[in-house]
């Protein structure tokens, strides 16, 4: 029923018929066969890209011919989608091929997934999928390579509505917009319920501190740590690739005294100080001490000290420092992860927040008052677009949030602060949102 939908398409680049001839210059300044595809894995396209820019130009004026009159035309006359079976159909037909790497492949129902004329891609019943980055980030069809059918379907248990592989074979999960968007309000409502609950529960937490039971009493201790510090709550095994090897990494539950710098000498100490591997293995220093610290923190801060204090000396500075929370007789349950998380329910009463969301909180509490510093006047959007960078740099440097050696401001934009908050930031100073925040927002909100 398509045959006729390309016949009057046109690009800036040409018409489909000049395709085979695009595509077989590709194969030659690759030097690959005949019958090689011409769209080669990403990995390969990238060093294609960087070292022959005559092909990468080639390649991006096919893929947007391919865009402008196959996909294009077939998607409009078809009432706005059409399937990649009824895309690949046409393209073969019209090509002799599948599109040389163009259009993805896969088991698991692939083929009844959706394309529009702007190469965006849907689930069966005309749900958008998009990427499980933190922005909004549109899941075209030029961007695959193969689908990995293990998540063709969305279910309850697995959020992930398919994956695709990337250049290095892992997976980037991909989801339906619709659940995404139910995602981010669940998220924004724990961080507001632990932001409203956590006054009454502090004092609950702190009293927990000096608990007979001991298991309670090193929960109590771990929160109190994660609340000042904000550092992740990490889980056992957990170990991430670097440099060819596999690098262990760390977080608050599954510290060891290895991890460790504090005062010489006898008694309750100054100040703890935790140097290890985190997320992504890039190194983090997490510091619990006095000095500096906020009125309204310093009995919590206290007894934190007191308490590592007390497992450092009974430890004699050996094996984990929370070791009552990696004992399964202890706890009843797999993780340190699990055992705080069903505390803070069951008996601090939260009902969706988790250890995870104190990270949120405390981003919430950094961004807040840098925010309300900031003159409300005689901004335009560059600057003060600048000066919020270096705001929610902040708080990616409490939060560690680093991109090689550098803190980056993107992920507490994106996922740990306030949508609402930042939205604020702007509107209060009469500055228009940048487009690059906007996107940001939509997807956090």
């Amino acid at each position: 029923p398509w045959a006729s939908a390309s016949d009057t398409a046109a690009s800036t680049k040409g018409t489909w018929k000049d395709l085979p001839g695009m595509l077989d210059q590709m194969r030659r300044l690759a030097k690959t066969k005949k019958n090689d595809p011409a769209v080669p894995p990403l990995a390969v396209r990238k060093e294609l890209a960087a070292a022959n820019p005559e092909w990468n130009q080639t390649y991006l004026a096919a893929r947007k011919l391919f865009s402008d009159t196959i996909v294009n035309p077939l998607a409009l006359k078809a009432g706005g989608r059409v399937t990649l079976k009824a895309l690949r159909e046409h393209t073969i037909k019209l090509l002799g091929s599948d599109g040389a790497g163009f259009i993805p492949s896969g088991k698991g129902g692939i083929d009844a997934l959706q394309v529009d004329e702007n190469y965006n891609l849907f689930s069966p019943d005309g749900d958008q999928i998009v990427s499980g980055a933190g922005a909004a980030v549109k899941a075209t069809v030029s961007d695959f390579l193969e689908f990995d059918p293990r998540f063709a379907k969305s279910t309850g248990t697995n959020p992930a509505y398919l994956k695709y592989a990337n250049a290095v074979g892992a997976t980037t999960p991909l989801y339906r917009a619709s659940r995404k968007a139910a995602s981010a309000v669940k998220k924004k409502e724990a961080v507001a319920e632990l932001e409203n609950e956590w006054p009454e529960i502090k004092p609950r937490v702190i009293l927990d501190m000096d608990s007979k039971d001991e298991t309670i009493k090193q929960a109590a201790t771990l929160i109190s740590f994660v609340y000042l510090t904000a550092a992740r709550i990490g889980n056992p095994g957990n170990a991430t690739e670097k440099d060819g090897a596999s690098v262990s990494t760390y977080g608050a539950s599954t510290l060891t005294w290895e991890h460790a710098h504090f005062p010489k000498g006898a008694g309750d100490k100054a100040w703890f100080k935790f140097k290890y591997p985190e997320k992504k293995a890039v190194m983090q220093e997490r510091m619990v001490e006095l000095a500096g610290v906020r009125k309204e923190d310093a009995a919590i801060t206290k007894l934190v000290l007191r308490n590592l204090s007390e497992l450092l000396s009974s430890s004699k500075g050996r094996g984990n420092v929370f070791p009552a929370l990696s004992d399964k007789r202890r706890t009843g349950v797999a993780t340190p992860n699990t055992y705080v998380n069903k505390l803070l329910k069951e008996r601090y009463g939260l009902k969706s927040a988790t250890i995870h969301k104190f990270r949120h909180m405390r981003g919430n509490g950094i961004a807040a008052p840098l925010f309300a510093r900031a003159p409300l006047e005689n901004w335009d959007q560059p600057g003060l677009f600048s000066k919020f960078k270096e705001i929610m740099s902040d708080v990616g440097s409490l939060l560690g949030h680093v991109n090689g050696e550098k803190v980056t401001w993107t992920t507490a934009s994106k996922s740990y602060v306030s949508p609402d908050l930042q939205k604020s930031f702007f509107d209060s100073r009469g500055v228009s949102l940048p487009k690059t925040l906007q996107t940001y927002l939509k997807d956090a909100a």
